[in-house]
C-alpha cells in the first residue's frame, strides 16, 4: 500500500506548457513596469540586485535589462524569481492568471487526503510557483490537498534518483511506500531507480506521451487511491 503519492506538475496535473507559457511570459512583460513601483519591497528586491550587479547606483534601464536577461536564460536568481513571485501573486488576484488543472486532478487529491494518503509535489518548477500554481487553479484553491513541495534548487535534478531518495528521507517513508506520478519518462526512470512505485501519465491532450516500461494512465480517475 502507498503511504505517499508523489505529483508532477507539467503533463501530469497541468498540460505540459501550461506553467511556461502563462506565468514566465506574463512576468516578463511587466519586469521594467513593476521594479518602478514605489513599494518598500520592490525597492529592497531593487537594492539586492542592485548588489549582485556590483553596481548600487544601477538605474532602471540596467536594472531591468538584467532582469530581462536573467529571465531570457532561465537563470533562476533570487532577485528576479522573488519579483516574478510578486507579479504572478498580483496577476493571479487581478483574474488575469489562472492556473490550468486537469479535470481529473481535483477529485483524485480529495480521495487520497479521505484516504489518509500524503501528496506532496516535485518539480523543477520552484517551491513558490508550485504553491502559486496549486491556490489558484480553475477549480478554486487545491493546496488544501497537499503536504509539501520539493523543488529542483533544495532536493536536486528531477532527473537523478538521489533527489527521489532525498525525498522518502525528508518525508519519512520508504522509497518502495510512495507512489511517483508523472508523463515525463525520464523522471520516472529516475524515480523507479531510487526504488519508488511509477505511475506513467499519458495524456492524448499532450500528444499521449511514450512512459517507457511504468505502468500506465490517461487519466487520475485510473490510479487507486490507496495501493
Amino acid at each position: 500500500m502507498s503511504e505517499a503519492v508523489l505529483l508532477d506538475i507539467e503533463g501530469t496535473v497541468s498540460p505540459v506548457a501550461a506553467i511556461r507559457d502563462s506565468l514566465y511570459p506574463y512576468a516578463r512583460a511587466r519586469l521594467a513596469e513593476w521594479i518602478r513601483r514605489p513599494e518598500p519591497e520592490i525597492g529592497r528586491i531593487v537594492d539586492t540586485l542592485r548588489l549582485a550587479m556590483g553596481d548600487v547606483h544601477a538605474d532602471a534601464a540596467a536594472v531591468t535589462g538584467r532582469l530581462e536577461q536573467w529571465a531570457d536564460l532561465e537563470i533562476r536568481a533570487e532577485p528576479l524569481r522573488a519579483l516574478q513571485g510578486l507579479i504572478w501573486l498580483d496577476g493571479f488576484a487581478s483574474g488575469a492568471l489562472t492556473a490550468q488543472f486537469y479535470a481529473d486532478v481535483p477529485p483524485a487529491l480529495a480521495n487520497w487526503a479521505q484516504a489518509g494518503v500524503q501528496v506532496y509535489v516535485f518539480s523543477a518548477e520552484s517551491e513558490l510557483v508550485q504553491q502559486i500554481w496549486f491556490a489558484n487553479s480553475q477549480f478554486g484553491d487545491l493546496s488544501g490537498g497537499l503536504s509539501g513541495h520539493f523543488d529542483s534548487t533544495a532536493e536536486g535534478e528531477v532527473d537523478d534518483p538521489l533527489s527521489y531518495r532525498l525525498i522518502a528521507k525528508v518525508i519519512g517513508v520508504s522509497p518502495e511506500r510512495i507512489r511517483f506520478v508523472s508523463g515525463a519518462v525520464e523522471k520516472l526512470d529516475a524515480a523507479a531507480a531510487a526504488g519508488l512505485r511509477t505511475v506513467g501519465v499519458s495524456r492524448v491532450e499532450d500528444g499521449s506521451p511514450e512512459v517507457g516500461t511504468h505502468p500506465r494512465v490517461a487519466s487520475f480517475s485510473e490510479i487507486p487511491t490507496t495501493g
